[in-house]
């Protein structure tokens, strides 16, 4: 149970920072983080 809250947790700590990449507009970056946060969001 722990392992899955703790998984939980990082995993949303990770799609934040991610976003908050994306809103730097980075252009390559921000593309390639912006794909790979709309497919995390889509599987939830």
């Amino acid at each position: 149970m722990g392992i899955g809250i703790g998984v939980t947790i990082i995993t949303a700590v990770l799609i934040m920072l991610l976003q908050k990449i994306v809103t730097l507009n980075i252009p390559v970056i921000g593309e390639y983080i912006a794909d790979i946060v709309e497919i995390v969001e889509k599987n939830r």
